[in-house]
């Protein structure tokens, strides 16, 4: 993703609030195995539209180490290890 295509994001979306709806791994098998495929169901606000809440979907691809944990209180929260990478 570029810049513009990040500041474009950010001027449609507030993302302060936001939560992790659903989080869809997709593992590649083989001679030569590749990292991960991560989908990243995310809740945010629309900023046009006083504020309405809205799924938006985030590919990350090729992560090496992604971890999801339990916190104390139950709910489940992912760690990535490696900075994302996005593609246009």
């Amino acid at each position: 993703m570029t810049d513009d295509g990040i500041a474009a994001l950010l001027a449609r979306y507030e993302f302060g609030d936001s939560c992790v709806r659903r989080v869809i791994l997709d593992q590649e098998f083989g001679w030569k195995p590749r990292g991960r495929a991560v989908r990243l169901v995310i809740d945010v606000q629309v900023v046009d539209e006083a504020l309405r809440w809205e799924p938006v979907c985030l590919d990350l691809l090729d992560v090496k180490r992604f971890r999801i944990d339990e916190s104390q209180a139950g709910s489940p929260a992912g760690v990535l290890y490696d900075p994302p990478q996005f593609y246009t």
